[in-house]
Formats: C-alpha cells, sequence, structure tokens
C-alpha cells in the first residue's frame, strides 16, 4: 500500500473514532452516567482555543474605589458609634465633686472708652480715711490701667493718681463724695491713719460671734451678724498662700466692679424714675474700706476654729506684719451656697434657675455682664418667706415665685462688665490656660472649654452667650445633685432637657424665654 493511501486511511479512522467517541460521551449524558458540564469538550479544545473576553480595566478601578468608600463608610459609621456612646456614658456620668474655682491669679484687664478729665474724678466706693493706692509703675502694666486713673501731673514729681467717679451703691457708706474731690492717691509716708480690721468691721457689727465662713487664694471671709466681710491683703511683700499680693490697683478695679453690679440693685435713678433694668440677685454691696494692721485676736481665733474644723489651705493670718494693708469688702449675708444645699421640690430648682437666669439677663442688659465663672459655690440659697421677687427688664415688671428660696450670685472675679460710664472691665482668661484643662466629663470644666469655644478665646469681647453656658451647667447639677426622691424623677427629664436647650440660647435672655423659665414668672407692663 503506498503511503498516500495509508495517510488517507488513518485519517479516515480518526475522523470515525473521534465521532465515534462523540456519540458515546452524549449517550452516556443522556442516561445519566457521566457529566460533563463542568468540563470543556476536548474535540472542542482540538479543533479551537478559548477566546478570551477583553478586561475592562477603568470599570475595574471604579469597582474597587466604590468598594473602598463602602468600607471607609463602615468604619466611620463604627468610629460616630463608638464616640456616640462615649459621649453618652459621659454624660450619664455622676459627679461627686465639682471642680474648685481656679485659684491662679489673673489680672483684671480695664479698657478706656469714654472720655474722662481730671474735673470729673471723683471717689471710689470707701470709709473714712480710706483711699487706695495706684503707683505709676503700676499703672505702667499690662492691665491697661487708664480708666481709673487720671492724667499725670503738670510737675516734675512722680504723677498723682486720683480714682475716677463711679456710681454709688444702694447703701453707701463712708464720707459724702466731696470729701474725696481733689485729694492725690494714698501715700505710704502720709499721717492720716487708718483703722485697724477689728475697728472698721466694728463699724458695721459687733465681733463678738463672728466666725470664718469660707476663703480663697487671696482672702478670707469672716460672718458676723447679717454681713459678710472679705478680707484680702494688698501691696505687701510678704508671700500670701504662695502668690504675690494684689496691687491696689487690682484692688481699686475690683471695687469698681462690685459697686456697677450694686447699682443694679436700684430701682429709682435720682429724679425718682424708674429704672428700665433692676435685680436684687447680685450680692449687695454695703461698703468697702482700707484698713492696716494685723488681725485682731477675735479674727484670729474665727479662723483657727475654721482650720481645726476645715484643714485650711491658707497661710495663718498671724503671720501679717503689723503694716499689712487690706481691702475689706462688706456684702450682705446672701444665704449658703448651692453646692450644700438640696432643694425639697421641682417648683424650688425651677425658681432656683429663673431667679438666677433673670438676674443674668438684667445684668446683661444693664451692664453687658457676663460673670464667666457661676459653678454651684457662687450661687447662694436663703430661705425667705416673701412669696415673689420682682425684676426689671427693659422696663418690664417681672415677678417670680420664690417658693421659700431666694438667689443671690457672688464672686466676680472672672466676670466682664462695662460701667455706665462706658468703661470696660474683663480679665483675660487666655492667659490662664490651665483653667480650660479640667478633667473631661466634669461639668464645670467643660463648661469652661465650651465658655472659651463662645467666646473664641477673645475675653474683650461681649459674649453673652457665656451665660447661657452656664445656665446649662446648673440645670445639669440641679439634675444630678440637688434633688431626692419623687421629686428628683419627676423633673429630672425636664431639667435635662431645658439644661440642652440652655446650651442653644445666645444670652441669657433668650433663656428666661425657653418654656422651662417661661413657667415660673409673670410680666407686668
Amino acid at each position: 500500500m503506498s503511503s498516500n493511501l495509508r495517510e488517507q486511511w488513518s485519517f479516515l479512522a480518526g475522523i470515525a473514532m473521534g465521532g465515534l467517541a462523540a456519540f458515546a460521551r452524549k449517550a452516556a449524558k443522556a442516561v445519566g452516567l457521566i457529566d460533563t458540564s463542568a468540563r470543556p469538550d476536548p474535540t472542542l479544545a482540538a479543533r479551537s482555543s478559548p477566546v478570551k473576553e477583553p478586561r475592562d480595566r477603568k470599570a475595574d478601578r471604579w469597582r474597587r474605589r466604590g468598594e473602598g468608600k463602602e468600607n471607609a463608610e463602615v468604619a466611620r459609621s463604627q468610629h460616630m458609634a463608638e464616640m456616640r456612646a462615649h459621649f453618652e456614658e459621659v454624660d450619664a456620668f455622676d459627679l461627686a465633686i465639682e471642680s474648685p474655682t481656679p485659684v491662679k491669679p489673673l489680672k483684671r484687664e480695664i479698657l478706656e472708652v469714654s472720655a474722662l478729665t481730671p474735673t470729673r474724678l471723683e471717689r471710689l466706693v470707701a470709709s473714712p480715711g480710706t483711699e487706695l493706692r495706684a503707683s505709676s509703675a503700676e499703672s505702667e502694666k499690662a492691665c491697661a490701667y487708664s480708666s481709673l486713673a487720671a492724667a499725670q501731673s503738670d510737675s516734675e514729681e512722680e504723677p498723682a493718681i486720683v480714682l475716677q467717679e463711679l456710681p454709688l451703691p444702694a447703701r453707701p457708706s463712708g464720707l459724702p463724695a466731696s470729701a474725696f474731690k481733689g485729694r492725690r492717691a494714698w501715700d505710704p509716708d502720709q499721717e492720716e491713719p487708718f483703722p485697724s480690721l477689728d475697728d472698721f468691721i466694728g463699724r458695721h457689727v459687733s465681733l463678738a460671734k463672728v466666725r470664718k465662713v469660707g476663703e480663697g487664694t487671696f482672702g478670707e471671709a469672716f460672718k458676723a451678724g447679717d454681713c459678710v466681710f472679705k478680707i484680702v491683703p494688698m501691696e505687701g511683700s510678704l508671700m500670701v498662700n504662695g502668690e504675690h499680693q494684689k496691687s491696689a490697683q487690682d484692688m481699686a478695679v475690683e471695687v469698681a466692679v462690685t459697686s456697677a453690679l450694686s447699682n443694679l440693685a436700684q430701682t429709682h435713678d435720682e429724679t425718682g424714675a424708674l429704672l428700665p433694668n433692676s435685680t436684687s440677685g447680685l450680692v449687695e454691696t454695703r461698703g468697702v474700706g482700707v484698713c492696716r494692721g494685723l488681725y485682731g485676736p477675735r479674727l484670729t481665733r474665727a479662723w483657727r476654729a475654721w482650720d481645726e474644723a476645715n484643714g485650711s489651705e491658707n497661710d495663718p493670718v498671724d503671720a501679717f506684719p503689723d503694716s499689712q494693708l487690706y481691702v475689706v469688702f462688706v456684702f450682705a449675708d446672701g444665704g449658703v451656697d448651692l453646692e450644700r444645699v438640696l432643694l425639697r421640690s421641682a417648683a424650688q430648682a425651677r425658681s432656683v434657675l429663673v431667679q438666677t437666669a433673670l438676674t443674668l439677663a438684667v445684668a446683661e442688659e444693664g451692664c453687658e455682664f457676663e460673670h464667666r465663672d457661676l459653678h454651684w459655690g457662687n450661687v447662694l440659697v436663703a430661705p425667705t418667706k416673701d412669696a415673689t421677687s420682682t425684676f426689671r427688664l427693659r422696663g418690664v415688671a417681672v415677678h417670680v415665685p420664690l417658693c421659700g428660696v431666694r438667689v443671690t450670685l457672688i464672686d466676680f472675679t472672672l466676670s466682664r462688665l462695662r460701667t455706665r460710664a462706658g468703661t470696660l472691665a474683663f480679665c483675660d482668661l487666655a492667659a490662664d490656660p490651665e483653667l480650660f484643662q479640667g478633667p473631661r466629663g466634669d461639668e464645670q470644666a467643660e463648661t469652661y472649654r465650651r465658655m472659651r469655644a463662645a467666646a473664641r478665646n477673645c475675653w474683650e469681647g461681649f459674649h453673652p452667650k457665656s451665660n447661657a453656658l452656664w445656665m446649662r451647667y446648673l440645670a445639669e447639677i440641679c439634675a444630678r445633685h440637688k434633688m431626692e426622691g419623687r421629686a428628683l424623677q419627676q423633673t429630672r427629664g425636664e431639667l435635662r432637657s431645658f439644661a440642652r436647650r440652655a446650651a442653644a440660647c445666645c444670652d441669657a435672655r433668650e433663656v428666661v424665654w425657653d418654656e422651662y423659665c417661661r413657667a415660673g414668672w409673670t410680666a407686668v407692663e
């Protein structure tokens, strides 16, 4: 057989065998003996190679990007859920003790806006034989004290500084204003003596039952009769509780602030006309004086009794020399601080918050006031039999049921205000960053931080939002610590809802119109 014929027979046999194999596979598949669905047909593989589909790389990139976005969104959702859970835990955290008042000394700033001439200089609120010293060296400090200082004298001597005329409080003590006209600031070599602490306090009350009621970094507080005396050493070289003593300028500014706020208690002007804004909710200043000498035996015994009972953090008062100068503020007794009070009912809690909000609102309207440190130690509560208290806000009389408690706000060390004469007083809290570094979750520390955010750390400006933030703080404190039993259960949710709304208000005037406060006052045109 020729080779050509042999090649033809081989070719035909292959075709035949392939056809028979294909036929056998189809028959087996038909009766279910084999499954070829997952395997390629070898005859097809022999006849042609598989064709690859073109890959859309752009679509792949978008698909991967979409998957990345989905993953990022899932991660973000998880993060936000964790953050919400954390802050819910913080909000639910009950504090046994709030942060203490900051003890770091701050320089009070004074900016002069209104015109001031020497002919308008008169007196600062003071008692007989007392004036405040403000040396020229102090006047060059960063606190811009021009509003309380006079112009330099024409002579070549060291310039004298006298004090600007300030409105007197509702119940001034001491000599008439004319007695202080044209007098120079205090000179350490002057012959006129200053009264002792015992002599000055004895002009107001008997010292027989004097007792210490509080203390701060720069001073001591004593109570006798219906008065509280705040004694602050000044101008001395002796360190007080680890700090330098306050200057006469600093104290003069504090007197000015206290005097301006005391004026808000007045309901009528010199002509007898009703004033548009008035409140009795700010502590009444009954007098301010300068004293010299040692602490007397009764005051010293009262200090030691407090130390034995409470463990004083201040240096003993018997360490002062007999040349030591003091400024003494005489305040009306406003009661017990809110920290030590347990409110008996939801009505009392509402009354405390409404009185506080209205007092802040009147001060905002009357002198662009911000308290800036209204923690529960600076809100005093006293029992009263009076049924109502009357405020005047923008010429409208507002009556508040007292429900057995009267509120008084104190301690204006960090406050900001503008006097009727246009003088601006404030503390630059940016100089004390530690004030804003309290523990997270502490209501007082969080309020300082919220206040800084609202003011954008610019403390010269008027940012009444801070008053609304302190109202939020007080509402939270009342909800957490100030009520027990059924009274707490009934009003806790209401107080916390009010706290959230107060935080969204622009100022205390807006807080007064919140539905919670609105239920606690009535207005008469």
